[in-house]
């Protein structure tokens, strides 16, 4: 198992031909992208969904009760 554990560790690390790698991103920005934005996803669609199949409140009388919409 711990071979299979360091040959995947050293096959992560070795760069490839062809393989150019970007410049590091700051840590505010990686906050941004893998945090905050996926909890931004997150409450902007539930909101949509809880808006959207929110009961439409009626006035009811008391002859209503008995009666299936």
């Amino acid at each position: 198992m711990i071979n299979h554990l360091m040959t995947g560790l050293m096959h992560a690390t070795v760069i490839e031909d062809g393989m150019k790698p970007g410049a590091a991103m700051p840590a505010l920005q990686t906050f941004l992208w893998f945090v905050a934005a996926p909890i931004a996803l997150f409450v902007g669609i539930s909101v949509i969904v809880i808006i959207s199949s929110a009961d439409r409140r009626k006035s009811y009388s008391s002859g209503d009760l008995t009666r299936i919409d």
